[in-house]
């Protein structure tokens, strides 16, 4: 039995769109929700060695790199392209 918090749950699939969905204008919607919604807590996600990794930052600014899960095969029943990006970046 997932005994995992539907919240996580929901916040994982929401990264999972902001890296993988093919659409740009859905990924930008997702990441600027996420953003609206958590005081620009999401910096950047990306996909590296087959897994998916979220910049994010704490109520002081200081930025973490945390695991979100392994890279899926498949997204929307689509091969799984991640589209990376990074608010930060010059």
């Amino acid at each position: 039995m997932d005994d995992t918090p539907e919240h996580f749950k929901t916040f994982r699939s929401l990264l999972f769109m902001a890296l993988l969905d093919p659409a740009d204008d859905i990924r930008e919607m997702v990441i600027t929700e996420i953003n609206k919604n958590m005081e620009n807590f999401l910096r950047k996600i990306y996909a590296r060695d087959q897994k998916i990794y979220a910049g994010i930052t704490d109520n002081l600014g200081k930025l973490y790199t945390v695991y979100v899960a392994d890279l899926p095969q498949t997204y929307q029943n689509q091969p799984a392209v991640p589209h990376s990006f990074d608010l930060d970046a010059n």
